[in-house]
């Protein structure tokens, strides 16, 4: 079977075999938040977000008059015991939700928001 030849990281410029031990620490390494199964097979959570949806049909971001289409948590929530808290929840667009994740993003990794 063939092993992965050598190749030069092209972030850190070392001499690698496979994906660079250094560069690809942080987002690939992280754990899962518990919540990551939502997508699939979690009923209660499909249950729940279809309900808010209805009952919030607009973006939630100010001065958005578009339809919402994705139920977002507001806070940091403890995904374990207040997931499904109704209170935690809005609905925001997708356009929205993108902006609001990207920045979220950004203030776990330290980066600005400019």
């Amino acid at each position: 079977m063939p092993t992965a030849s050598r190749r030069l990281c092209p972030r850190c410029r070392t001499i690698v075999k496979g994906d660079c031990p250094t560069c690809t620490t942080g987002w690939t390494t992280r754990k899962p938040k518990s919540w990551a199964g939502a997508k699939r097979g979690d009923n209660r959570w499909r249950r729940l977000r279809n309900a808010y949806l209805a009952a919030n049909p607009l973006c939630s971001w100010p001065g958005c008059p578009e339809l919402a289409d994705t139920v977002d948590h507001i806070d940091g929530t403890d995904y374990d015991t207040q997931r499904y808290d109704w209170d935690k929840l809005r609905s925001l667009c997708t356009p929205h939700h993108r902006r609001r994740t990207t920045a979220q993003g950004n203030a776990a990794q330290g980066r600005g928001q400019g």
